[in-house]
């Protein structure tokens, strides 16, 4: 999961951020050796991980020195870490500019192609919705206002999507 906040350690370096992506599947013993000294295999693969989605060069310095873009790429490194079946991102450009958004989205379903994880992301951006994915489903509400391909998804769809009702408003 890559949550919308991140969920990053903020004073500690990215090499760390992304080694704690796998401390759930530790004991505590295991947990206090990788915390103290990582076995350079466990480094590797991060920086590995780190190089894929850009970063390599900042496996040392601290998340918090980085851009909003590289503490994506951080999370996504994490994300990858903990060999997952499945990839939920949730929002993962709303605190990002557009041209980055673009790329962290190409980058996240080009990492989801290489590695063959299914990707199930959660977007407002539409335009990013229909470029990089085959299947959209929208929601309103918590019900289900359109399933299908971006190619059939229409202006009338989308705002009716996006419409808001006189329960929403009072929220």
């Amino acid at each position: 999961m890559i949550p919308q906040h991140l969920g990053l350690t903020p004073n500690v370096n990215v090499l760390r951020n992304v080694l704690n992506g796998g401390v759930g599947s530790l004991n505590l013993l295991q947990t206090i050796r990788q915390l103290i000294i990582p076995k350079s295999n466990e480094v590797k693969r991060a920086y590995e991980l780190l190089d894929r989605t850009g970063i390599g060069s900042k496996i040392y310095e601290r998340t918090d020195q980085l851009s909003g873009g590289q503490q994506q790429r951080v999370a996504v490194a994490r994300s990858l870490y903990q060999n997952p079946s499945l990839m939920l991102a949730d929002e993962p450009v709303s605190a990002i500019d557009p041209t980055r958004a673009h790329d962290l989205i190409k980058l996240l379903t080009k990492l989801s192609q290489e590695e063959q994880i299914p990707l199930i992301v959660s977007l407002h951006n539409i335009n990013l919705a229909r470029e990089f994915f085959p299947r959209i489903i929208g929601l309103r509400e918590g019900q289900i206002v359109y399933d299908g391909s971006p190619k059939e998804l229409d202006d009338p769809t989308c705002e009716e999507l996006f419409k808001f009702s006189s329960t929403s408003n009072q929220r």
